[in-house]
C-alpha cells in the first residue's frame, strides 16, 4: 500500500464518479418508480398512502351513493304535489303502495293536508281496516291530491285522512298485516321529515274478517232494534191493559154509586 497522498485530481475523479453513480441510480429509480434514498422511499410512502385514503374515499362515497339510491328506489319515491297555498307544486318524498287494489287506500295527516291548503272532505265511501295491533280503524275524511308524474303529466289521488300531531310523522300502526309484513322495515324512517303518505293494505284474510264483523254488527243491530221494538209494544201492551183495568174499576166504582 502505497503512502502517496491522494491527488486533486483523483479526488476531483472519485466525485465524478460518485455524482454520475448516483444520476444513473436516480434515473434508474424514475424509470422503475423505485425509491432511490431514505427521502424517496418517505416521500413515495406518503404517496401511496395518500393515495389509498382517496381512493377509500371514493370507493365509500360510491357505496353511499348506490345505498342512497337503492333506498329511494325501494322504499320513497318523489311526488311533486300542488300547494293551494302557493300555487306551485312542492316535491315530497312519499311512500306509495299502487293504492289500484280495491283494498288499498293513501293516507295523509291532517296537519299535512292543512300545511298544503288541501280541503279536508267526507270520504265517500268511508273505510275501514284492521291495524297491526288487531283493532280496527275507521276512516271518515279524504283529501285530493293533484301531482305530477315524472312526465310532467297531472294526476289526481284520494288519501284518507289521518288525525294526529305533527311530532307523530304518521308512526301510528294504521297500515294491514299484508302492508305491514313486505315494507315494515322501509316505512318512515326517522330523518325523513317529510315522509306525507303510505297504503294501507289489507290482505284477504282480513277482508274476511272485515265482512264477518260487519256481519256480526248488522245482525246485532237488526237483534237489538227488534228488541227494542218488542218492548216498546210491551210497553203499549201494558198500558193499554192499565186503561182498560182503570176504566173497569172507574164504571165499577159509578154503579155502586147509582144504586
Amino acid at each position: 500500500m502505497s503512502d502517496r497522498p491522494i491527488t486533486r485530481q483523483e479526488i476531483d475523479a472519485l466525485r465524478d464518479l460518485e455524482i454520475r453513480t448516483r444520476l444513473s441510480q436516480r434515473f434508474a429509480s424514475l424509470i422503475t418508480g423505485e425509491p432511490f434514498d431514505a427521502r424517496d422511499e418517505f416521500v413515495k410512502r406518503t404517496r401511496d398512502e395518500e393515495n389509498e385514503q382517496e381512493l377509500r374515499a371514493k370507493r365509500a362515497k360510491i357505496e353511499a351513493e348506490e345505498v342512497t339510491r337503492r333506498t329511494l328506489d325501494t322504499s320513497v319515491r318523489w311526488m311533486r304535489i300542488f300547494n293551494g297555498a302557493t300555487g306551485n307544486f312542492r316535491p315530497f318524498p312519499v311512500l306509495l303502495d299502487t293504492g289500484s287494489r280495491p283494498t288499498g287506500g293513501n293516507l295523509v295527516a291532517d296537519w299535512w293536508a292543512r300545511d298544503l291548503s288541501l280541503p279536508i272532505e267526507d270520504a265517500n265511501p268511508p273505510r275501514r281496516w284492521i291495524t297491526i295491533t288487531g283493532a280496527p280503524a275507521y276512516f271518515d275524511k279524504q283529501v285530493k291530491l293533484i301531482w305530477k308524474d315524472k312526465n310532467d303529466v297531472l294526476r289526481k289521488t284520494i288519501c284518507y285522512v289521518v288525525f294526529n300531531s305533527p311530532e307523530d310523522h304518521l308512526r301510528a300502526p294504521l297500515f294491514g298485516n299484508e302492508f305491514t309484513l313486505e315494507h315494515g322495515d322501509n316505512l318512515l324512517p326517522l330523518d325523513q321529515d317529510d315522509l306525507i303518505a303510505y297504503t294501507a293494505q289489507a290482505n284477504p284474510k282480513e277482508i274476511e274478517l272485515i265482512r264477518i264483523q260487519e256481519e256480526e254488527r248488522r245482525v246485532e243491530e237488526e237483534e237489538r232494534e227488534e228488541r227494542e221494538r218488542r218492548r216498546q209494544e210491551d210497553e203499549r201492551k201494558e198500558r193499554r191493559r192499565r186503561e182498560r183495568e182503570r176504566r173497569r174499576r172507574n164504571a165499577g166504582r159509578e154503579g155502586r154509586i147509582g144504586r
